[in-house]
């Protein structure tokens, strides 16, 4: 292998370092393993890896409803009927806003997988920060509704 290809090679991949030449004028170069926050999902074994991508969801719809229930024995016992009835039904705006979140969430996926496979790092991580973006700009909006909703003046 040339010194060309060894760039273009060392180019497209990342994972390579370049050492020295050997004694018959080729170049040495030892495959490095890169860290990265991409989990690839086409690699190892299949069980594993779906195992750890569904965990983290797994563990958060638990603790979601392990908090719901708790809120509403709580709520029971100390409150009553009429505060149970607002639990309750917070609840299901709660659940609205986590199922909007998810769906964002998802559909920013699909456009970040898109660019992982193509190899575009700059798309990935411009796709990010936008969607960061955005989830912060909704965030702030929907608790400027909900605060404007908490007020007497809304009209509720």
């Amino acid at each position: 292998m040339g010194f060309r290809e060894f760039q273009l090679l060392s180019s497209l991949c990342n994972e390579f370092e370049f050492s020295e030449r050997n004694g018959s004028g080729h170049f040495i170069f030892i495959v490095m393993k890169q860290k990265t926050m991409i989990n690839d999902l086409t690699r190892g074994p299949l069980t594993k890896q779906i195992l750890l991508y569904a965990a983290p969801l797994a563990l958060a719809n638990l603790l979601q409803t392990l908090y719901n229930l708790v809120d509403l024995a709580v709520v029971g016992r100390v409150v009553g009927s009429e505060g149970l009835s607002a639990v309750s039904i917070s609840g299901q705006i709660t659940f609205l806003l986590y199922a909007l979140g998810s769906g964002l969430g998802s559909g920013c996926q699909i456009f970040i997988s898109q660019q992982v496979g193509s190899g575009d790092t700059e798309g990935v991580r411009r796709t990010i920060g936008t969607s960061l973006s955005f989830t912060v700009i909704l965030a702030v909006a929907v608790t400027a509704w909900a605060l404007y909703l908490k007020t007497p003046s809304c009209g509720f």
